[in-house]
């Protein structure tokens, strides 16, 4: 089983902005800072930092996964630091280990695909509902679109 969330600590940058006109790096990686929770069955990968860029990592795992076919891995990492959590896909098969993380977890890829775009869309909602002008941020919506998730 999989279990993918997100805690946004900090999703502002002040008053002098309009999140209609953010541009995609601002939203990605110094928007919603806060901690993700990501467990495969008994291994845990979640972030207990306080300032992992959730709709960075929400968006960057959705379009790796997207990306990696049979016999390929890709490393998400995370901005300013140097942890990363790895997966390899092996058929239908994707093996997850992190470098901040003991264990290796195997689940299969359209689970883990299926668990990740559900975990942008709600994302995604939660953040128009919470900041009605991100329904207007072109950059926002295209990056979204291209994480497969609208």
């Amino acid at each position: 089983m999989i279990r993918l969330n997100a805690v946004v600590a900090s999703d502002h940058l002040g008053s002098d902005f309009s999140w209609e006109t953010v541009p995609e790096w601002v939203l990605r990686y110094e928007c919603f800072l806060g901690d993700v929770t990501f467990k495969i069955d008994n291994v845990d990968f979640s972030t207990h930092w306080g300032w992992a860029p959730v709709l960075d990592f929400a968006l960057g795992l959705s379009s790796a996964l997207d990306g990696w076919k049979s016999g390929k891995s890709g490393i998400f990492e995370f901005t300013e630091s140097e942890a990363f959590i790895r997966c390899s896909r092996s058929d239908h098969m994707v093996e997850v280990s992190a470098s901040y993380s003991p264990g290796i977890a195997r689940v299969p890829f359209e689970e883990i695909r299926a668990v990740v775009r559900d975990f942008v869309d709600r994302l995604a909602d939660r953040l128009r509902k919470e900041h009605p002008g991100l329904k207007s941020n072109i950059e926002f919506v295209a990056a979204v679109v291209r994480a497969g998730n609208e």
